[in-house]
This record gives structure tokens, sequence and C-alpha cells, in this order.
């Protein structure tokens, strides 16, 4: 067993799996509007999370981003869910980007409903071919999967005190 990292002072410290269930099924029931879940790799977090929101929500009811994605992916796939809530997992390849960053903090925030925009003339948003707005509204809540609370940048990192930052350590 390795050692552990302090956590935040507002972090809440779970140590079982059955505890961390009752977390997420909290969140896909809607009581929470933003979740950080951070723990070690390969602990599960992913797994639960998706069992616990297919089993509450179904398989269409809730999007889990993962990956590499360009601004404009992102964008559209925000746009796309902007009803569901969102997971967002391995943040590593989205936040390489301050673009990405950005859209994030914008569907990040608390508030029950978000203003999501893009400030572009790209294609996508203009003339026949164009299929977004260049700003929605939000209602969809986040839940954030990390390895490590540390490694998250500075922008995301002041996202996570909006909302419940949870610190899986299972024994």
């Amino acid at each position: 067993m390795g050692k552990r990292k302090q956590a935040p002072d507002h972090a809440v410290v779970v140590q079982t799996y059955a505890e961390l269930r009752q977390l997420v099924q909290a969140f896909a029931e809607g009581h929470h509007e933003l979740m950080t879940l951070v723990g070690s790799a390969g602990v599960g977090k992913s797994e639960t999370v998706t069992r616990t929101l297919q089993a509450i929500r179904g398989a269409s009811g809730w999007t889990m981003l993962k990956g590499k994605h360009t601004p404009l992916d992102l964008y559209a796939r925000l746009y796309q869910s902007r009803s569901k809530p969102i997971v967002l997992d391995d943040l590593d390849g989205l936040l390489s980007d301050r673009n990405n960053t950005a859209l994030l903090k914008c569907v990040c925030d608390t508030k029950p409903v978000k203003r999501v925009e893009w400030g572009s003339y790209h294609r996508a948003f203009n003339g026949r071919d164009g299929h977004l707005p260049k700003s929605f509204e939000s209602i969809s809540r986040v839940c954030i999967l990390a390895n490590d609370f540390h490694t998250l940048n500075a922008n995301i990192s002041a996202v996570q005190d909006r909302g419940v930052l949870i610190l899986f350590q299972p024994d």
C-alpha cells in the first residue's frame, strides 16, 4: 500500500466502495452540480461511476467524455449533452488545450443553468452547414474523474472548490 497524499481541507475522504457508490448515486440523482472524484489509477473510479449512472439513468441518460478532443469537438459534445449529466474521465488530453479548459470552466459552473459560448466564425456556426449555436444553456451536472488532484491544472483546480471533492482511498 502506497503512501497517501494530504487531502485538501474541503475533501470528503471515502474508503469503501459502498460509500463511493452512495455518493455517485447522489450525483446521478441530481444532488450535486459538480463532483470531483480523485483516486489512484486502477481503483475502479470509472467502473463504479459507469455502473452506477447506467443503473440509474440508463445507457443514454448521461455522457462520458475522455481522451483527446479539439475545442470544437468538445463544444459540440457539450452542446449535444446539455441536458444530461456529463462525466469527464482522464482529463489530461482535454486539459492540454487552454480553449478546452475555458469550455470546461463554463460547464463546471455550479449554477443550475450554465451558459457556454464559442466566439468563432467557424463554418460549424454559420451558413447552410452551420449546426451549432454560438452559445447555449446547459443544465448538465458534471463529474470529474482524476488520478491525482495535484496534476489538474490551476484553472480546473479552482473549479473543484465549487463542488464536492471526493478523495477515494480504498483500503
